[in-house]
């Protein structure tokens, strides 16, 4: 061959040498744009596999809170009504968003597909670069690191997939999730079905019972109304009987109290006391009561209630003066009217008045002789209780020596502890002293107080009753003299009562 030939076709080889090289650095920037197209397209689908991520991990958050939500509701059965609508809404939201993370995950899928034919397309490009550039493998060590990085290309995608694989197991969980969800709406649905139709059944119920209390209330009101009727009769027939009995009783205590003064007319003759001062003659009663009767309590007696055929027991009953007298014994109402009795037979004149007054109270009822003297200088109240050994601040002990005297023990007796024979026989003998104390304060060796002031004559004796039996609530004050019957409801009444007109 000649030179110039050779020549040539060296010359020709060489222009073809740096075609190929041309074309292959050509080829080799179009798979270099395509290497940062395919980076590009993997920082975004890295992107978006993080937003997924960061949904998915606030959707598992927004379950939970829904979940917390949905077993509150359960309790919470007042609001069943709104809170159903909410779980409705809440569902109907997570219907949609569910269906958004199945676009987005199509959309990987077809990503993924594009990149995956893109690598083949890749692959199949280097092959074909390597086959044609075999001969000038020392000129294109940049194209070997472009099969480097194309590997490293490769094993991102690898995590990529490894990804994916991680994100398909997160919706199975989010599926189930989705699965118990719906599962508990349904559970609910059912439940507040069931609610509302209790709610129609006591709705029913309450018509029936409101229905039920309209009757009621209609046939209570007509009982009122006789009821009412029926008061207004009661009252009218409780005003007659009062009046009634009213009339009955000052006819009774007017004809006791002339009784009385009769009875005693004698006793009061061989006592001596006539002609003199009533408050000699007040203490001289107390006394001779005192020392010489019985004080035994109110006897019973039984009757039969004509209305109900029972057989029932009466506690007290008035005892007049001459049965007292003849049995040396009574109770304090007795007592009391005997008292009334001796001072009525001895009055001394017409300045002078006599009643028996009753204390009912909560503990009893008390009774006692009350005897007025008006004077120049005002009014004198006299008060004897013989039950209760109280005459104007005084009450009368007898002390007596248990044993040999003078060796003996000197003790203080009642004399409601002792029969009456039994202290006249002691006092007879000189065996007993007759003494007072002050009932106020409780010292030995007193005497009774002459007393102007009704309110002090009341209000001292009621203390003495208060502190013989306890405490007690007063209720009312009978006061009866011959023509003469007050009712009083208190201490107070009855001394301005006392102060007017006794």
């Amino acid at each position: 061959m000649e030179p110039r030939s050779l020549l040539a076709g060296l010359s020709l080889g060489i222009v073809v040498l740096v075609a190929v090289i041309i074309v292959g650095n050509a080829a080799l920037s179009g798979v270099r744009k395509q290497l940062s197209a395919c980076s590009a397209e993997k920082a975004e689908l890295q992107r978006r596999l993080e937003n997924l991520t960061r949904l998915v991990k606030e959707l598992n958050q927004s379950l939970a809170e829904k979940t917390a939500q949905l077993q509150r509701s359960i309790s919470e059965l007042n609001s069943c009504r709104r809170e159903n609508s909410r779980l409705e809404m809440s569902l109907q939201s997570y219907q949609r968003e569910a269906a958004r993370l199945q676009e987005e995950l199509s959309r990987a899928k077809q990503l993924y597909r594009v990149a995956a034919e893109n690598a083949t397309i890749l692959r199949e490009r280097m092959e074909k670069l390597l086959a044609e550039l075999a001969a000038a493998r020392q000129k294109i060590m940049e194209m070997n690191e472009t099969v480097a990085r194309l590997r490293a290309a490769a094993a991102s995608c690898a995590a990529l997939r490894a990804n994916y694989t991680r994100l398909l197991e997160d919706y199975q969980r989010l599926r189930a999730s989705y699965s118990q969800l719906l599962s508990k709406a349904k559970s609910l649905e059912t439940e507040v079905a069931d609610l509302k139709r209790m709610l129609a059944s006591k709705q029913e119920e309450c018509s029936e019972l409101r229905e039920t209390l309209r009757n009621e209330t209609k046939v209570l009101n007509a009982t009122l109304r006789e009821l009412a009727a029926l008061r207004k009769a009661v009252l009218r027939t409780a005003a007659w009987y009062e009046a009634v009995n009213q009339s009955l009783e000052a006819k009774f205590y007017d004809q006791a109290l002339r009784l009385a003064a009769n009875q005693c007319f004698q006793e009061a003759s061989r006592l001596g006391i006539q002609g003199y001062s009533l408050a000699y003659r007040a203490e001289r009663v107390f006394t001779y009561i005192e020392t010489g009767y019985t004080i035994q309590l109110p006897q019973a007696t039984r009757y039969i209630d004509p209305y109900s055929y029972e057989v029932r027991v009466a506690y007290g009953g008035l005892q007049l003066p001459n049965e007292t007298m003849m049995l040396r014994a009574g109770d304090p109402w007795s007592l009391a009217l005997l008292a009334y009795g001796l001072l009525q037979a001895s009055a001394t004149g017409t300045n002078q008045h006599y009643y028996l007054i009753r204390l009912y109270t909560t503990k009893g009822i008390f009774s006692a002789a009350l005897a007025v003297e008006e004077t120049y200088s005002g009014k004198y109240y006299y008060i004897i209780d013989p039950g209760d050994d109280y005459y104007n601040d005084a009450a009368i002990v007898l002390e007596a020596y248990i044993g040999s005297v003078p060796e003996g023990e000197l003790t203080t007796l009642w004399p409601w502890q002792l029969s009456g024979h039994l202290k006249s026989t002691l006092l007879g003998k000189f065996q007993a002293n007759m003494t007072y104390i002050d009932t106020m304060t409780w010292t030995p060796g007193a005497k009774p107080r002459t007393m102007d002031n009704p309110d002090v004559v009341l209000s001292h004796w009621y203390l003495w009753l208060r502190s013989l039996y306890g405490d007690m609530s007063l209720i009312k004050i009978d006061i009866h003299g011959i023509g003469v019957h007050e009712v009083l409801y208190s201490l107070a009444q009855a001394a301005q009562w006392l102060r007017l007109k006794g």
